[in-house]
């Protein structure tokens, strides 16, 4: 509402649109030369006044205005707003405060606050209001800010309930008890209506009413009632609540006692005239002073900075009441006051600095000083507007010491903290969390928290929803410890656990988002040392007790093995003793005598053959198995083996048969081995085929192997037991040693040495009770055109002579020894026995030996330490004897340490005479006719 008005400058706009208002007076002239933006409405309509700090903000002149232009300046979201707010106050004629946006002269919308208060004519009648305009805009930029510490510790001075759309409560803060009168627990759960008087039980229809439409209800002033019954004047503010969805699902009420306000506001409508009031209503302390620089004003405010009382203050020199400091050295200011009171162009200007009061008090100020000018443009005085900033210096500093208190905590906990706006825009982060993700807080702050904080799932590398997000759209803490990883800025990829918790403000809307993680990767490395030692000591235990068990049963098996080699040899012993006395009884009878000896031979052959069997398998064991490979007929071998087993198998009923395939080609290999794998088959098959049984026998040609089947009727193999039938000394059962005999080591001397021929062999059976068949198959290769291997040595090592060659025996078992010397001399040896190291020592260097032949596991020292002592002790000439170790340790790591001790041979015991011979001869360089 503009109406005709004075700008200062002499110019009146044209009165035809509205009603003239008076002239300006001195005071009106010193409110218009006021650096704040002051306004003043009067009643009836087109009288509203602004004055020119109020014109230079917006950027308007005089005669821009008319009517209601002054809402052009407002933003229009606010328009109605102010409006509804000037009607209201001129219907109610009390004081009010409101906040909207106004359009500063470059088109930005700046945030104020008006505090307007209402004024009389000096007959006491209702005029209108005085307003003063503060811009607010950087002090809610410090109040968002501060924010996301204060939501946490501060809590509201303004009562706060909540309710749902049925007007039950639901909270209520501290606040509200202490306006109330009533605790929480009697609130809660009650309706609101208990608190309104019975006269204003309309008002809350009105109000849900609203709500359910959306509206906000701000600056709506009341009465409710106490718990003891007294009323209480009210400011309140009613917001509606909404879900994630933005449905309205309650109600939140802000609540303010204005009842003392209220009371100030009619005493200072009561005592002050139309213009002292416009001045006295300003917060700030106003000082006028004339332009010797002599003070003419002064307000309340400004009476209580400076401690002079307006009466003393009137007439003295502005520089003794306004006494400025500077804020660091305390020295004066005389610089902005000079300014003030010499004349110059028409500025004005603004400064901190510190007030020094008579009082004592040195109050920090923002001083605003602005010129007076008359309606000639000539400066008339000056105008002082001193801000007392003490609660803001103190709420700054408050802020900054809860600041750094929590920069200080959150920098020195271990674990990462980033805290994020309502967008979930970075807004802060410890150096722990730049360390994590890489980031600098200076380079992360206003970025989507995302770009900062990448997760993926752990097994499945797939994104997932960041914790602030879902604070964010949930509005709860939370936690969350599944398996995450953290992708640095540099790629880096770390196990996390993270959890997230809303930053709220006092009346509880968030705010912000906290984010706190941490590097769990040696928390993740020590869990899986302590399983994987688990494990481990689950596997040796499981280690130790399959070895105990191996070792039980091997122990067993030795045991069984014994008992059934006692078994087998006493078996035949004992006929061939028995059939030997009988015959020694009955030297004319002749049927006894015949008898006798088909027993004694048939019973010698069984105990040779069990002897060969150890034998056989002592040399697989021992790896000295050999075969002397060369062209071999396999029908002609398996006639043979036929034939050799045919009368055993018509003794016991059994039906024999043969089919050879024609034209079978010679292949590679041992006739005699091959004869005896054929021969252990069909013995086995005999054994365990019953009276009335038959044994077949295949041989021919499969593709490119030579395929040999020999199957039978006979007692069969149980499926359990089928694996393991060409294991060493196994048998289905102790029933089948007594029941068939033998040692169990047939089959696995047959594998073996199918195997030594490259050849396979099988055994498949039904089932007991319903026969075997056993298959071996030979790849089919051209034979040698000589046998392999020099099948000449055991007859060349009987013919060699070692006439003159000087041996000497190092052997602790006096029968080995014995047999080495006697074996040696009989070759034409020169040979020298002792028992011990020692006695090695003195007769080597006493005989001077061509060759050593020395045990190892002697009594004194081995014969690793004996053969360095001697190769180290040793002449030169004689430090290259050769040496043999004869030593019953015949793993393949005994020969290579014997050879690094300083033998140059190494020969296993049990050890055959012609391989003995042939050894030495090979050593000392003899040949067959004994020539070196």
């Amino acid at each position: 509402m503009k109406g005709t008005r004075t700008n200062g400058t002499g110019h009146r706009p044209d009165t035809a649109a509205a009603p003239r208002l008076p002239e300006p007076e001195p005071l009106l002239s010193m409110v218009n030369a006021a650096a704040v933006p002051i306004w003043v409405s009067r009643v009836g309509p087109h009288a509203t006044w602004f004055n020119d700090e109020w014109l230079r903000f917006v950027g308007r002149a005089l005669a821009e205005d008319d009517g209601l232009d002054w809402l052009d300046s407002v933003h229009p979201e606010d328009r109605d707003h102010c409006l509804a707010a000037s009607v209201r106050a001129l219907r109610t004629q009390q004081p009010y405060t409101i906040e909207y946006r106004l359009r500063r002269h470059d088109g930005i919308y700046r945030q104020m606050r008006d505090v307007a208060r209402p004024y009389v004519d000096a007959d006491g009648t209702f005029a209108g209001y005085v307003g003063t305009c503060t811009d607010i805009t950087d002090e809610r930029g410090t109040d968002e800010a501060a924010a996301y510490l204060a939501a946490i510790v501060a809590s509201s001075d303004d009562a706060i309930i909540s309710k749902d759309l049925n007007g039950i409560i639901h909270s209520c803060n501290a606040s509200a008890e202490r306006l109330f009168g009533y605790p929480a627990a009697e609130l809660i759960g009650r309706p609101i209506r208990m608190l309104i008087p019975a006269d204003r039980q309309h008002e809350e229809d009105d109000i849900l009413a609203r709500l359910r439409r959306g509206e906000r209800i701000e600056h709506f002033e009341t009465i409710r009632l106490r718990k003891d019954g007294h009323p209480v004047d009210l400011l309140l503010t009613v917001s509606p609540v909404r879900d994630a969805d933005g449905r309205i699902i309650g109600v939140s009420k802000t609540a303010r006692d204005i009842t003392e306000r209220k009371r100030a506001a009619a005493a200072l409508l009561a005592q002050e005239a139309r213009y002292r009031v416009t001045l006295s209503s300003i917060g700030d302390g106003v000082v006028a002073i004339d332009p010797l620089g002599r003070v003419q004003f002064m307000n309340a405010t400004a009476e209580a900075l400076t401690g002079w009382s307006a009466a003393e203050a009137i007439g003295q020199p502005v520089y003794d009441v306004v006494r400025l400091l500077h804020e660091q050295t305390r020295r004066p200011l005389d610089g902005p006051m000079a300014g003030i009171v010499q004349a110059g162009p028409v500025t004005g200007g603004r400064i901190q600095t510190l007030l020094a009061g008579r009082h004592g008090r040195e109050p920090p100020i923002s001083t605003t000083w602005s010129p007076i000018v008359g309606d000639d443009g000539q400066k008339v005085g000056s105008v002082l507007v001193l801000h007392d900033i003490t609660e803001e210096r103190r709420a700054e500093a408050a802020v900054a010491e809860q600041r750094e208190w929590f920069r200080t905590t959150l920098e020195s906990i271990g674990d990462a903290v980033i805290a994020t706006d309502v967008q979930g825009r970075v807004v802060f982060m410890n150096p722990v969390a730049e360390h994590l993700t890489g980031w600098r807080m200076r380079d992360a702050i206003g970025q989507p928290c995302e770009n900062i904080f990448r997760i993926v799932n752990e097994s499945t590398r797939r994104e997932v929803i960041s914790p602030v997000r879902r604070v964010l759209s949930e509005g709860i803490t939370v936690g969350l410890a599944n398996h995450t990883i953290l992708i640095a800025r540099d790629g880096t990829e770390r196990p996390i656990d993270d959890s997230g918790a809303p930053i709220r403000r006092s009346d509880g809307r968030m705010v912000g988002v906290v984010l706190v993680f941490r590097d769990v990767s040696e928390r993740r490395r020590a869990e899986s040392e302590r399983q994987t030692a688990a494990v481990e000591r689950e596997r040796l235990l499981e280690a130790e007790r399959v070895a105990r068990s191996d070792a039980e049963k091997a122990s067993r098996v030795k045991d069984d093995f014994v008992a059934m080699v006692s078994h087998e040899l006493r078996t035949p012993l004992n006929a061939i003793l028995g059939w030997t006395q009988l015959m020694a009884g009955a030297r004319h009878d002749p049927d006894i005598i015949e008898r006798g000896v088909d027993v004694i031979a048939r019973n010698t052959r069984v105990q040779a053959q069990l002897i060969a069997d150890l034998l056989d398998m002592s040399r697989i064991v021992s790896g000295k198995l050999q075969v002397d490979v060369q062209s071999a007929d396999m029908a002609a071998i398996m006639r043979d083996a036929i034939d050799a087993v045919q009368r055993e198998a018509e003794l016991k009923g059994l039906t024999l048969t043969a089919r050879i395939d024609g034209g079978l080609a010679p292949i590679a290999g041992d006739p005699a081995r091959l004869q005896q794998i054929i021969w252990n088959l069909l013995s086995n098959a005999i054994k365990f085929t019953p009276a009335g049984g038959r044994i077949d026998v295949v041989l021919g040609r499969r593709n490119e192997h030579l395929e040999l089947v020999v199957s039978d009727t006979g007692a069969g193999i149980a499926p359990e037991v089928l694996p393991h039938v060409f294991e060493r000394f196994h048998q289905a059962d102790r029933s089948i040693t007594r029941r068939f005999g033998g040692l169990g080591l047939g089959l696995a001397i047959v594998r073996h040495l199918v195997e030594l021929h490259g050849g396979t062999v099988r055994a498949e059976s039904d089932g007991p009770g319903l026969g075997a068949t056993f298959t071996v198959t030979f790849p089919v290769a051209s034979p040698p055109s000589r046998p392999y291997g020099n099948p000449s040595v055991p007859a060349a090592a009987q013919s060699v002579t070692f006439d003159g060659l000087r041996v000497l025996v190092v052997e602790d078992e006096p029968d080995t020894r014995d047999f080495v010397a006697r074996l040696l001399q009989a070759h034409g040896a020169v040979v020298t026995t002792v028992a011990g190291a020692a006695q090695a020592l003195e007769a080597f260097r006493a005989s001077q030996p061509d060759l050593l032949i020395s045990d190892i596991g002697l009594p004194d020292v081995d014969g690793y330490d004996m053969i360095r002592q001697l190769r180290r002790e040793a002449p030169r000439s004689q430090s290259k004897i050769p040496a043999i170790a004869l030593t019953a340790y015949a793993r393949s790591e005994d020969r290579t340490r014997a050879l690094l001790a300083g033998f140059q041979g190494h020969l296993a015991k049990p050890v055959e005479a012609t391989e003995l011979i042939a050894t030495v001869a090979s050593f000392c360089g003899v040949d067959q006719n004994g020539d070196r």
